[in-house]
């Protein structure tokens, strides 16, 4: 069974995956975050990467994640061509997870989650939201960026159609989301 967590950065993802991993039996907790990183380091990332954005984006032999942001965050065409390229590889990845271990409760969250047809396989939907000048302060202090950097991050991001959520969820309200999920899966 999947559960599905969007939100924008520092909107309060992860710790609410972090919760419900927690306290279901066989929940594992995937961030897609994390996948992307571990794909960068593959072959196959590797040549793409060389492909399109040339020797800029490796330091040492390294793909460098900062690298490939400096080049999409300034691209529109760049940011869909690479955000779709490796959305495919991720769900790719997670599916081959879900087809060894098909019996567990897979947490799946990403800022694009709502873009995977894993979105559309998953028993519940969650949105995550924070106040805007609250989560910008948190994105601020966690990535050490400023407010223009991290705007300048986000300026391709599509809004979230709440319709299409399950729950909308804010970690501020007192809502035991744990005994909504519990209802819906």
């Amino acid at each position: 069974m999947i559960i599905t967590i969007a939100g924008k950065a520092g909107s309060g993802k992860t710790t609410l995956a972090e919760t419900i991993t927690k306290n279901f039996p066989h929940a594992i907790h995937v961030d897609l975050d994390e996948v992307n990183t571990q794909l960068l380091t593959t072959k196959e990332v590797r040549v793409q990467a060389l492909s399109i954005f040339g020797k800029s984006v490796f330091k040492d032999g390294i793909l460098d994640k900062d690298s490939i942001a400096n080049h999409i965050y300034n691209n529109k065409e760049l940011y869909d061509d690479w955000c779709n390229y490796m959305k495919a590889l991720c769900e790719e990845n997670v599916l081959q997870t879900i087809e060894k271990n098909p019996k567990s409760l897979y947490i799946i969250e990403h800022v694009l989650i709502n873009q995977l047809s894993l979105f559309k396989k998953s028993a519940c939907n969650i949105l995550v939201w924070l106040n805007e000048d609250e989560r910008l302060k948190r994105v601020m202090k966690r990535d050490n960026m400023t407010l223009e950097q991290v705007k300048n991050r986000e300026q391709f991001l599509v809004p979230y159609d709440e319709k299409i959520f399950n729950i909308v969820f804010n970690e501020n309200e007192k809502v035991d989301i744990l005994s909504k999920l519990t209802m819906l899966i």
